[in-house]
Formats: C-alpha cells, structure tokens, sequence
C-alpha cells in the first residue's frame, strides 16, 4: 500500500478534468464519457482517456428497480471486507440491466495515471416524480468487462425539494474522495441507477422513471494527479 503526502489540500498537484456524458442511444449497451477537447483526446497530461465513438442521441430514460447490476456492496460487510483484507467489490458491466441503469465507457486510458480527490457528477435530468434517488457508481474496467469499484454516493431528492415532475432539473453528485493508480488500457465506467441498499430511498414507487440528458448537459469530473 503506497502513502501519498501533501502539504495542502485541496493540493496544487491536482486538476480536475471534465468529461461530457453521452448517451448510449437505442442500440448500445454503454454510453460513453467523452473528453471535451481535443487536447484531453490525445491523453495529455491533464486526462489521458482518449475520445470513443457515441450516439448521437438526446437523453436516456432509467426506470426504478431494487436491482440494476451495480452495486456497492452489502451495506457493513464490503465495507469491512475492503478494509480487513482489501477485497474489491466487483460488478460485470456487460450483465447490467440496461432499462434499470445506465452506464458510461471512457476509452482505455493511455499510461498510468493517478486519480486522486473528489469525482463530481453534474446530471441533468427529468423524472416523471417529485422524488426520486439516484446513485453514481465509478468503477476500473478490465478488458473482461469487470468493473472494480472506486466510489461512490448517493442523491435523494424528496418531495419537500419542489422538483416538478416532467420539468428537467439539474442534480450535483459529490462521490467519496479517492486515490488510485490505474493501469494503462484500464477503461473507466460511470454507473447510475436508482436504488441501493444502503441507503434510504426516497420513493419507491415501480413506475418511477427518470431520463437523463447528455451531449453537454451531463458531466463528470475527474481529479488527476499532475505528472
């Protein structure tokens, strides 16, 4: 296990990249995280994930279910597993229910790199109720289509917040503070969907749906450590 140190923090030594979220369309399994420059594109220093094809469509609808696919673990269990003996919670991406999650594919990324700090999702979407739960799950894909987890987090939206069924509201997802090396060819997957046992939902009801917009709207952020 390695230690990083900083004498500050947030530290000077860490940019934040953005990506945009593009949908996957009717014919593809994944969206894809897509650079928003042709400087992130080429796998510079301040990315290194290089640009994939997408479709080019407006928005994906998810729909409520108790399972997606992803997942966080079993609440206390993995987490003491990860802990005690560091065993990773690994989820296939390729067996995701597609009409109950969504998941975004960056390309492999280019050299080893550090993804140290906060991850921000900012998601643009529509339910079709005034409450509803999203969570954001950030996973390493090997080339097996495994995805090991690296954060992740919740947002409840409850009916007190004034969300207007039908209207397309924005939503800011903060995931837990990470440091990790990846490994060159390792792809980045973003996972969202609506219920997880860990945490309270705020509506449950099986005609919940949400739709999710993209191509500029949408966006990750990721922290780089800086070569």
């Amino acid at each position: 296990r390695k230690h990083i140190f900083f004498d500050a923090w947030p530290a000077p030594a860490i940019a934040s990249t953005r990506y945009s979220l593009a949908p996957r369309g009717a014919l593809r399994h994944f969206g894809a995280i897509r650079p928003e420059s042709a400087e992130q594109a080429l796998g510079s220093s301040k990315a290194n994930i290089t640009s994939i094809d997408f479709v080019a469509a407006d928005a994906d609808d998810i729909y409520f279910s108790r399972y997606s696919g992803l997942s966080a673990g079993i609440p206390i269990v993995s987490e003491l597993l990860q802990v005690a003996i560091r065993a990773p919670i690994a989820v296939n991406l390729l067996l995701t229910d597609a009409r109950h999650s969504i998941v975004y594919m960056s390309a492999p990324i280019l050299a080893q790199r550090m993804l140290c700090g906060t991850p921000n999702v900012t998601l643009f979407v529509t339910p079709n109720r005034g409450s509803f739960q999203l969570l954001s799950y950030l996973y390493a894909v090997d080339a097996t289509g495994m995805g090991t987890l690296l954060t992740h987090a919740p947002r409840s939206v409850w009916e007190d917040e004034g969300v207007v069924p039908g209207a397309m509201t924005s939503l800011h997802i903060s995931m837990r503070t990470l440091c990790t090396q990846l490994s060159p060819g390792v792809e980045l997957a973003l996972g969202i969907d609506t219920y997880s046992p860990a945490y309270t939902p705020s509506n449950t009801d099986a005609h919940l749906a949400v739709r999710i917009h993209g191509n500029g709207l949408s966006t990750l952020d990721l922290p780089w450590l800086q070569a």
